[in-house]
């Protein structure tokens, strides 16, 4: 257990997730899910500036993991959805992600799902109540209109993200990470492509809007940790 003894509040962003139709894997599949969990984690967190943790998985097919740069989770997290698609390759799996952003008081570097804090709890509860057919949702601490405006970008996105082709997620995946189109053509598996090409990918998977939208949320997501981190060291509780 490491306990936040900092004496300088601290912020996470949690993910709380489980995979969608892994009841319907084959028991070569189901034995090897766990495994493909933690490689598509490793994956997911090269879309951070910042460290993460361990992913934490138990259950079978539900996992836990954290990231300290919380303006980065809305990239982590659509990296996890489509690494884990990518290395799964199975009909309709996919992962359900519940975002919480806020404090904690406790992690377990070992069992990160025996961590204690607000961002934890938020994170927990906010998957327990996605609704049906959702696979994206965020809770924020103490901020119920960013929390609302961050949910409904989520919701949109997800809206988009259910609808990619493997080429698709493939072309955002890449520009998730910075690449540019001619970057992403010339390192396209199995073999390379046209500029053309990708950017037709992108344009049909919406990443022109997408990638505003997460521009956005990641602007408001570091204005909000700023802010959060100076009112709790002056000991006012954030508006």
């Amino acid at each position: 257990m490491m306990p936040n003894r900092s004496g300088r509040p601290q912020l996470l962003a949690v993910l709380t997730g489980d995979v969608v139709a892994s009841t319907a894997l084959g028991a070569k599949d189901a034995a090897k899910l766990a495994s493909r969990i933690e490689e598509a984690w490793g994956l997911a967190a090269e879309a951070s500036d910042a460290a993460v943790t361990k992913v934490d998985v138990f259950r079978g097919d539900a996992w836990q993991a954290a990231v300290h740069e919380v303006r980065d989770v809305f990239s982590v997290a659509l990296r996890m959805r489509i690494a884990l698609r990518w290395l799964v390759a199975a009909p309709r799996v996919d992962t359900r992600i519940a975002i919480g952003v806020g404090s904690f008081d406790v992690i377990d570097a070992q069992r990160l799902s025996r961590s204690r804090g607000a961002a934890f709890e938020l994170s927990g509860r906010a998957l327990d109540a996605i609704g049906r057919g959702r696979r994206l949702t965020v809770r924020v601490e103490d901020d119920a209109i960013l929390e609302a405006t961050l949910d409904t970008i989520l919701d949109l996105v997800d809206t988009l993200v259910q609808t990619w082709s493997e080429a698709q997620a493939y072309a955002v995946d890449h520009a998730l990470l910075g690449w540019t189109q001619e970057e992403t053509a010339a390192n396209w598996s199995p073999k390379a492509i046209r500029q053309q090409a990708v950017h037709k990918h992108l344009k049909r998977a919406g990443w022109p809007a997408i990638g505003r939208a997460l521009d956005h949320a990641r602007h408001l997501l570091n204005h909000w940790s700023e802010a959060s981190v100076l009112s709790r060291v002056e000991g006012r509780v954030h508006p």
